[in-house]
């Protein structure tokens, strides 16, 4: 229960939150943070001994849009692992945590950019359509200026099997098809177009 110390305090809101992620099993969010085990230090139990660390570490609260974050997404509540950061910035330190588990290694989204020169927003797009880490990771970006993401593993290299334009796959893609509708449609290779039954019918 919060004290009137805390109800009154500048950090009070943002340490009964922190409690409730963690501690409280019917809070909204506590199974992405207490349920997979992410916990509160024993000193910050201490509302005091939080308020004293919080300051002299990361300072006061800079704005009523920042909230406490975790540097490591997968760390605890505790010195030397918070931060203030606003929701844009806690949803940039998210992608940057992703970790990724390929050719027997496991690394963040930033670190497997870097060594595959492939580019964060790629891999994050990649993996927000359920690619397999392994597929994230080794499968090759055909044109810098062009984002292939949108197709599926082995997209890219079907339409050309298939003698398909990927420009026009891709195209679909990004209009929400799904990838077999993209593929069925007849497509004028040469001019990458899409053929209706109408225009069919007139070159028939």
């Amino acid at each position: 229960m919060a004290t009137d110390t805390q109800r009154s305090h500048p950090l009070g809101q943002i340490y009964r939150g922190m409690k409730k992620r963690c501690e409280n099993v019917n809070a909204n969010g506590f199974g992405n943070y207490g349920g997979r085990g992410i916990s509160i230090c024993s000193q910050w139990q201490n509302f005091s001994v939080f308020v004293a660390d919080i300051i002299g570490s990361i300072g006061p609260r800079p704005t009523m849009q920042h909230t406490l974050d975790r540097r490591d997404n997968n760390g605890n509540y505790e010195p030397g692992n918070v931060c203030w950061a606003t929701k844009s910035e806690q949803a940039s330190n998210k992608r940057n945590n992703h970790k990724l588990t390929a050719m027997g290694r496991t690394q963040t989204l930033e670190a497997w950019s870097y060594e595959t020169g492939i580019p964060k927003s790629t891999l994050f797009n990649r993996v927000k359509r359920g690619w397999s880490d392994e597929a994230v990771i080794t499968e090759d970006v055909h044109s810098k200026s062009d984002d292939y993401s949108v197709f599926p593993p082995g997209g890219y290299a079907l339409c050309q099997k298939l003698g398909l334009n990927p420009e026009t796959i891709k195209s679909r893609l990004r209009r929400g098809w799904s990838f077999e509708s993209a593929l069925k449609l007849p497509v004028d290779v040469a001019r990458g177009r899409s053929m209706d039954k109408y225009t069919q019918r007139r070159q028939g």
